[in-house]
């Protein structure tokens, strides 16, 4: 949807490394496809670098294949890796946080997140099978995670991040209030429809 409108139509052997630059620049300045007016009409410095490696690992097949002799894409000026900045929360921040959540309904799922620091796939792909109560233990097996629009429950990325964690006697007792009201397999279902996860 990026890479063939802008440089698709240029032959393979007339592809320079000042095509791959005016298209990034492009791309920095109004290369947003979807949610302009949210985020501006510029793409991310990490989109930017991830359709660059598209870009190289396809003219790096080429040259493979013998249909070109060097990588066009090869030295191009990237902008650079942003690291977002991790702001810790204080006492006093999460205890206002929760108190936000309980008016909000969302309570449950923020306590649980507070004390295990599951990531958001994990924690919406829970279901309450994964629960056991006799051993204060969660099990983490899934995560619900966005392909192409579409939200999908699938495997962890890595067999490490498969593990079952251990709950305090607080959050079990959290969850077991929060159990009796439970009307699906999902721990925190949809509120527009209880098959599935929250969104």
């Amino acid at each position: 949807k990026q890479i063939i409108p802008k440089i698709g139509h240029i032959p393979l052997d007339e592809l320079k490394n000042n095509d791959f630059q005016a298209f990034y620049s492009h791309l920095i300045t109004e290369g947003r496809l979807i949610n302009v007016d949210s985020f501006g009409a510029g793409v991310s410095n990490s989109h930017i670098r991830h359709i660059h490696s598209h870009c190289s690992a396809a003219l790096k097949k080429a040259i493979e294949e013998g249909l070109i002799f060097k990588n066009p894409a090869d030295g191009c000026r990237l902008p650079p890796k942003v690291h977002g900045k991790i702001t810790i929360l204080t006492h006093d921040e999460i205890y206002r946080l929760l108190v936000q959540a309980k008016y909000d309904g969302m309570f449950e799922m923020l306590f649980l997140d507070v004390t295990t620091r599951l990531s958001r796939g994990e924690l919406v792909a829970l279901k309450w099978s994964d629960l056991n109560h006799r051993r204060h233990e969660l099990k983490i097996s899934r995560q619900y995670t966005r392909v192409n629009g579409e939200l999908i429950i699938s495997k962890p990325k890595t067999p490490s991040a498969i593990r079952t964690i251990k709950l305090t006697k607080i959050t079990m007792s959290v969850l077991k209030k929060y159990q009796t009201e439970a009307t699906s397999e999902w721990i925190f279902p949809s509120p527009l429809d209880a098959m599935r996860p929250i969104d």
